[in-house]
């Protein structure tokens, strides 16, 4: 064959096998679309395979575009289910189950040599002593007995339990070939992938702190980027900060309020202010009585000019009476006198008059005189009793306004004057008018308007407790920025840094950022992420325990066969040799075989199959004295874990790790509280340390009290004072800050004075002689010296006293 011949034949060749694999990518394809896709995929490879079968459940094989060919798409379906679940690396896609089975061992699988470790995503492999590997399925469940999941089961995908398991074993079945298989022709066994499995997540919290409220407590959030969060370190509530916002004044009537306003939350309450009360009523005859009404008088409130009283003035019932002549008698005719009440004119009885002269008898007032209209004086007949002369009496005139009540009818304000007026005491009636000067402003409350921030200034305005107006207004400085406590506001990771926030604790302002370095990997603890061998070599890695990732892989030399134990794969009978393989106990391959006759299995020695581990139960087996090989096997007991003590992650967890497994063991801190108290000069703060591995931090921060000094007090030395804590008792002492000397003016032309100064801080005074400085008073002073030396010796001697009375004073100037 011709160069040229060759080159065409490659070129058809590659062209072949390329077009067939895009037949069967395409296939592949379309059936992966006809799969159910309720199932989720968690990372976890023997958990994601066997919820993507399990949605499959029911499906036929047309369905699921296998076509409708029995016995021919079991380790098909198989495959795909691993590549959905993403696994196809350790679970490789083939059609065969013998191809299935070798590809998973290559894979990292292992054989299954103990039907009591199944466990969900083992495969079961049905293996016909004619036709060799004949069926796949995938477990699924192992809490009752074995169940699993196949595919062309009736041409369907079904659940198979162990009492329909037995479809195998009907002798009217074929099974891919022309044999009729019976009980005892079929057996199967179980292969493990090398599934991944999801690193463990371990929680690394970030905490953000939520400040309490007035009516709300605080406390601190830790949470992991999982979403997993747990609260601590709560905060009782502040509780409202009241203050004086507004005042409404009472009146003699209405209640006043005073309302108070929360700095922090803007609540408001009130407290009442009691009315005031009414002066001691003025009265006022509003209504004069007459002789048939009754009259009035009302109280009025000098305060607020409102009337609070009324009484009845009773009426007089005629008091005043006088005889009164009508009409004079006359020769022919009788004259006529009547008797008036004198108040209202009334005529109370009649009376004839016989003639005669009347005659002077007595003076008498008829009417009494009021404010405004004139009285009346009569003279009395001694003979008839009538008046026969009256005369006026002068009206009394209103009493003065010094004498006479004055009321306020209209009040006065701060602002505006107010309104007296004069009533008369006798008649009741308005005289006179005058103003009453305004109150003015009185001194008022302070009241905040507008509470200062950290940032921003506040307001007070003074409001006068009489008409709640505002008087005054001032600014409040801003408050500045509390100096906070450090929050975390993200984590650091392992490789990434974290960063942490110092926030204002009064208005929770950002005041400033902090980059919080990588923690870096822990030394982490080593696994077996696949075990050696006989055929291939294992690998064991070291994991992060703070982030699970991997920081560093060994390999794990191949191991050899060992000597194997020879396992019965079937009994003899009285026409067929039995048959019995050595069996290499760690990856199941037949290293030897050989037959043997019928006979009773003798007990010759028990020996461990399978080493128990701290997790998974061990296997021994009972070794037959006649044919050697293994006829009976019983379960080791699985052994204790071994821990190390708790160390500490850094991150608010510990852990431990087995000495025997490397299994690791992760738990959040159990922090225990320690208050440090502030003290004047240093701050406060919460140390939390973890009650299991000790490890701690500080929180809660808070600032020095700062001192509490008493007055200033004189030591005693002259020259210093000091002053106490009341807290902490600490003593400052400082020298005197002295005034200016100032002249007492107690001095004399012959006799020296005194000067004093003060201390500005503690009032202690020093008091010195103040010498005369003036040419003058030197010039006498002196000479008066010598001559009161010689005065003074010269009483002393004989007595001057009544020769000199000025002696005495002389000498004492």
């Amino acid at each position: 064959m011709n160069r040229k011949l060759k080159r065409i034949l490659a070129i058809v060749l590659s062209f072949a096998m390329l077009i067939s694999s895009l037949v069967i990518a395409a296939a592949e394809e379309s059936r992966a679309g006809k799969f159910n896709k309720n199932f989720t995929i968690t990372g976890d490879g023997a958990t994601d395979i066997v919820a993507v079968a399990r949605a499959q459940n029911g499906k036929t094989g047309s369905e699921l575009n296998y076509g409708t060919h029995r016995y021919i798409w079991c380790a098909d379906f198989v495959s795909d289910c691993a590549r959905l679940a993403g696994v196809e690396d350790v679970v490789p896609f083939t059609g065969g189950v013998a191809d299935l089975k070798n590809k998973i061992l290559n894979a990292g699988g292992a054989m299954v040599t103990n039907q009591s470790d199944v466990k969900p995503g083992d495969i079961i492999l049905y293996y016909c002593i004619y036709d060799g590997y004949v069926h796949t399925g995938l477990v699924t469940d192992t809490s009752n007995g074995i169940t699993t999941t196949e595919g062309n089961f009736n041409d369907a995908v079904a659940t198979v339990t162990a009492s329909n398991r037995n479809y195998f074993y009907h002798g009217d079945k074929k099974l891919g070939t022309d044999h009729h298989v019976n009980t005892g022709d079929i057996s199967y066994s179980f292969v493990r992938p090398a599934y991944k499995t999801a690193p463990t997540h371990i929680h690394a919290y970030g905490a953000r702190n939520i400040a309490p409220t007035c009516t709300t407590d605080g406390y601190t959030l830790f949470y992991c980027r999982c979403g997993e969060e747990f609260t601590g370190n709560e905060t009782e509530a502040f509780g409202h900060d009241h203050y004086l916002s507004d005042i409404i004044p009472a009146t003699c009537i209405d209640n006043g309020q005073k309302i108070y306003t929360c700095r922090r939350c803007g609540n408001k309450k009130s407290e009442p202010i009691s009315a005031k009360e009414h002066s001691a009523p003025v009265w006022v005859i509003n209504k004069l009585p007459t002789c048939t009404e009754a009259g009035e008088k009302v109280g009025y409130c000098t305060k607020c000019g409102v009337i609070i009283a009324r009484e009845d003035i009773d009426k007089t019932n005629h008091q005043n009476k006088a005889w009164k002549v009508d009409y004079e008698p006359t020769i022919d005719a009788a004259g006529k006198k009547s008797l008036y009440c004198t108040d209202c004119g009334y005529v109370l009885e009649t009376e004839d008059i016989t003639l005669h002269t009347h005659q002077f008898g007595y003076q008498e007032v008829i009417k009494e005189p009021t404010c405004t209209e004139c009285g009346e004086k009569g003279t009395y007949c001694k003979l008839c009793g009538a008046v026969y002369i009256t005369e006026p009496i002068s009206a009394n005139g209103h009493t003065s306004d010094s004498k006479s009540v004055w009321v306020t009818t209209t009040a006065p304000t701060c602002k505006e004057s107010g309104v007296q007026t004069c009533y008369c005491t006798d008649c009741g009636v308005k005289t006179n008018i005058r103003n009453v000067d305004a109150l003015n402003h009185d001194e008022g409350v302070w009241c905040v308007t507008t509470s200062p921030t950290c940032t921003e200034s506040g307001q007070a305005r003074c409001i006068c407790t009489t008409c709640a107006e505002v008087i005054g207004t001032k600014e409040l400085a801003p408050l500045n920025h509390d100096d906070g406590i450090w929050v975390v506001s993200v984590p650091a990771t392992c490789t990434e840094s974290g960063e942490k926030t110092r926030v204002c604790t009064r208005c929770n302002s950002e005041l400033n950022k902090m980059t919080v370095e990588p923690l870096d990997h822990d030394e982490g603890v080593w696994t077996v992420r696949k075990a050696a061998t006989c055929i291939d070599e294992g690998e064991k890695v070291c994991n992060c325990t703070r982030c699970g990732l991997c920081i560093d892989s060994q390999v794990i030399s191949r191991s050899a066969h060992d000597k194997g134990v020879w396992k019965i794969d079937h009994e003899a009978t009285a026409d067929v040799q039995g048959h019995m393989s050595l069996y290499c106990s760690v990856c199941n391959e037949v290293l030897d075989g050989k037959d043997f006759a019928m006979h009773e299995h003798k007990e010759g020695f028990r020996k461990t199959l399978v080493a128990p581990s701290c997790v998974q139960q061990g296997e021994g087996g009972v070794f037959c004295e006649v044919c050697g090989c293994v006829y009976e096997t019983y379960s080791i007991d699985v052994l204790e874990h071994s821990y190390t003590s708790w160390y500490t992650n850094n991150n608010a967890t510990h852990s431990k790790s087995c000495i025997k497994c490397h299994n690791v063991q992760i738990q959040n801190c159990i922090f225990e509280q320690t208050v440090v108290k502030p003290t004047c000069t240093t701050g406060g703060y919460t140390i939390y340390m973890c009650r299991v591995c000790r490890f701690s931090y500080c929180d809660d921060f808070t600032r020095p009290l700062n001192h509490v000094f008493s007055e200033w007090k004189d030591v005693g030395d002259g020259a210093t004072h000091m002053r106490k804590c009341s807290c902490c008792e600490e003593t400052q002492y400082a020298n005197h800050q002295w005034s200016e000397f100032e002249f007492d003016n107690n001095s004399s032309f012959f006799k020296n004075g005194t000067k004093s100064r003060f201390c500005a801080d503690c009032g202690c005074v020093e008091t010195t002689e103040a010498e005369h400085t003036a040419t003058i008073r030197r010039m006498f002073y002196y000479p008066y010296l010598f001559i009161r030396n010689i005065l003074v010796k010269l009483r002393t001697v004989i007595s001057l006293d009544w020769l000199f009375p000025w002696l005495t004073r002389f000498i004492e100037i």
